[in-house]
């Protein structure tokens, strides 16, 4: 079997396949970056994310809401960095207060257990949904890598001893939004397996499962959901080309696009 690298063409893929592709892509992209450096593999990130938050912006826009000022400040940090503005050790007290702050809002009390100056100044007045958090899942732990790299305090043990920085905030969102797709293409969750013949054979584990996999199939079959991907696969292609001199000009040309076509961004927060 020919070998997929992160720029296989995900719509020549056998759909038996696709899945194994998905689950190879992290360890794709980190061969395609292996003699990279860390900013050329940072500028891979947030070329997908900068267009992950303009959809996100997009779709709290629609209903009068905006992203927290936590995730404004983090994605600012960050290209700050990118373009040698700043240093970890500028930012490593916010890098770790930050991450505090989502350990809160996914397994505690955030009013209660999150850094209370911090989210205060961050977070007060807003409630992140699930698609936000991804994306400050992802921040954060660009932030944090980029700490632990330069050797700073790093208050998780999930961060230390980190060399290089890694493409899982990209796996993630390529995982939120592939079972987003099913609302979003208004994929079938049942099927013609369950006439009576169907039942009759198959028990309801197996019936759940295959329904499952049908409604992948149709996901990744579907030209969004392969834009997605093909928007992925080029961001990635860009940073491993660009040169230090190209990064500004990339983040302006790439704050002006989205990761989803407008008209399913307020569909998306409604998921």
């Amino acid at each position: 079997m020919q070998e997929r690298t992160s720029q296989t063409n995900f719509s020549f893929i056998l759909n038996s396949q696709t899945n194994e592709w998905r689950g190879e892509l992290m360890k794709a992209a980190d061969h395609a970056f292996q003699h990279s450096d860390d900013r050329s593999r940072l500028l891979g990130n947030l070329l997908v994310m900068e267009q992950y938050i303009n959809t996100l912006r997009q779709g709290l826009s629609a209903s009068g809401k905006t992203l927290s000022a936590g995730l404004e400040c983090a994605d600012n940090i960050l290209w700050n960095y990118l373009n040698c503005r700043n240093t970890p050790a500028a930012f490593e007290d916010f890098a770790n207060d930050y991450y505090d702050c989502l350990l809160a809002y996914n397994v505690g009390d955030v009013t209660t257990d999150a850094p209370k100056e911090f989210y205060s100044k961050y977070f007060s007045g807003t409630d992140p949904n699930a698609y936000e958090l991804l994306a400050i899942e992802w921040s954060s732990g660009l932030l944090m890598q980029l700490v632990s790299i330069a050797g700073g305090r790093i208050d998780f043990d999930d961060f230390e001893g980190y060399e290089k920085i890694d493409f899982y905030g990209i796996d993630i969102m390529i995982g939120i939004l592939e079972d987003a797709c099913v609302g979003l293409i208004g994929a079938s969750r049942s099927s013609d397996l369950h006439s009576a013949n169907a039942t009759e054979t198959l028990t309801e584990k197996a019936l759940a499962e295959t329904s499952a996999k049908q409604t992948t199939a149709q996901v990744h079959c579907s030209p969004l959901f392969q834009g997605i991907v093909q928007n992925v696969q080029n961001c990635l292609q860009t940073a491993l080309n660009a040169s230090p001199d190209t990064f500004e000009s990339l983040h302006y040309e790439y704050s002006q696009y989205t990761i989803l076509p407008k008209e399913y961004a307020s569909a998306l927060l409604l998921e």
